[in-house]
């Protein structure tokens, strides 16, 4: 992981900004390098495997390159004219970014407990997600909002909204907009109207390219296919893939170029069914305690309780997170149809994809489906549950300890856990008893 070393990149692909709000070079570096030791130790520890697929090799390079080679394509890309839009919500389909022709869609960083007292100015009492996000913004830290020169949130999480909001007092250099969103028993709405005059302004007036938007929920809709088809071979008693491999390869989703993380979740997906047949994988005696994780899914911090977990003799076989991945879902055919050729603004189409979106596996939706939930514990066979959430966000602790009261009436053992981004490495040692202490016979 020789680029997470490389603090030089951060500034160097700042593309038409104002520097003087960033951080002086050498406390960058110092950031950067406490930053990155968490981040190696992890890489380090789930690239020691014995159990380890080998096609994993590759999703270590692509993530290496993150910070390398993609980032350095995504400024020559801008360079050339381009633009690159920051998303500050997961649930955003990004092939919608893509269908506006020469867009790219990324996901801005916004797990380092490390640049949060920069935000403090602006952040105090917001969650530490959206802390940490404006944290790198303020400090120039974040890679993907120095390319970046336009930004797209929702307001279906509160704090998002904020961060938002906040965004313009610190920068006047990115075009934003927050999708205006409202919900209701678990459904989505959306002001397509609003989404529409954006896009207006930032494509003088061209709207979407329908080929490429065509194109590109294509792609999409067969990379989340082979991420749940990766996911669903954890149900086996000897699963060939642990939690933190399953973690890694998610972190790619909405900044690797699509049709390179397909070409490789293919690849993966075929060795993991070989070592299936092989009875190769985590758990070979069975001995392991079988968990499923409620989480938010932002590393570092949040691979911290992956790590923690399957250190106490356990493997997370399952979750509910609000990645973009497993809880978008819409029928390709089905959009494709609503898609007419020539509308440059495709209302009925863009309404169902954005639409699609299980906002119920989200952390900031108190609405959840309990049977859901109850159906992955039977078909994952799961011994155990466990819900992690941050400081500062009482919906998701709320629901999440709904939830575990649900499932404790079920007969199923259950616990919460809350922790700020820094407090789950400073107190590894209580954590890491708390849940040895819960998973034990």
């Amino acid at each position: 992981m020789k680029n997470f070393e490389k603090a030089d990149i951060i500034s160097k692909v700042a593309f038409n900004k104002n520097k003087a709000r960033f951080l002086p070079r050498t406390e960058q570096m110092k950031l950067n390098a406490a930053m990155k030791n968490k981040l190696l130790r992890f890489a380090s520890e789930i690239a020691a495997e014995k159990e380890r697929p080998q096609t994993m090799k590759l999703i270590d390079e692509m993530m290496n390159g993150m910070h390398g080679q993609r980032v350095k394509d995504l400024y020559n890309y801008r360079r050339e004219g381009n633009h690159v839009m920051a998303l500050l919500c997961n649930s955003i389909p990004p092939e919608v970014v893509y269908g506006l022709g020469n867009f790219v869609p990324v996901s801005v960083c916004m797990g380092a407990g490390e640049v949060e007292p920069y935000a403090d100015e602006f952040t105090k009492g917001m969650c530490s997600v959206t802390r940490s996000m404006i944290g790198f913004l303020k400090t120039g830290m974040c890679v993907f909002f120095n390319l970046a020169d336009h930004v797209l949130a929702s307001d279906m999480c509160p704090t998002v909204k904020k961060a938002a909001d906040i965004i313009p007092q610190i920068s006047d250099e990115f075009e934003l907009y927050c999708l205006e969103t409202n919900e209701k028993y678990g459904k989505l709405n959306v002001d397509v109207n609003g989404l529409k005059k954006w896009v207006a302004k930032i494509t003088g007036s061209k709207g979407f390219d329908n080929k490429r938007l065509l194109k590109y929920a294509r792609l999409f809709s067969d990379i989340r296919h082979e991420y749940k088809a990766i996911f669903s071979l954890r149900r086996h008693s000897n699963p060939p893939l642990n939690g933190k491999n399953g973690l890694w390869i998610q972190q790619l989703a909405l900044v690797e170029e699509p049709e390179k993380l397909l070409h490789v979740l293919k690849k993966l997906r075929r060795e993991l069914e070989e070592n299936v047949k092989n009875n190769k994988g985590y758990n070979p005696n069975g001995t392991k305690k079988r968990v499923m994780l409620i989480s938010p899914r932002i590393m570092p911090p949040f691979g911290e309780i992956y790590r923690l977990i399957e250190k106490c003799n356990a493997l997370i076989v399952c979750e509910e997170i609000d990645m973009g991945i497993t809880n978008i879902d819409y029928d390709f055919d089905h959009f494709a149809g609503l898609l007419g050729e020539n509308d440059a603004f495709p209302d009925k189409a863009l309404k169902y994809i954005l639409e699609s979106i299980d906002i119920t596996s989200t952390s900031c939706v108190e609405e959840f489906y309990f049977q859901k939930i109850m159906n992955k514990v039977n078909n994952y066979g799961v011994d155990a549950v466990i819900a992690f959430s941050f400081k500062n966000c009482p919906v998701m602790w709320q629901k999440t300890k709904k939830i575990c009261n649900l499932l404790e009436e079920s007969g199923i053992p259950s616990k919460t856990v809350q922790s700020g981004y820094m407090e789950i490495y400073e107190q590894e040692e209580i954590f890491v008893e708390e849940i040895h202490n819960f998973l034990s016979p």
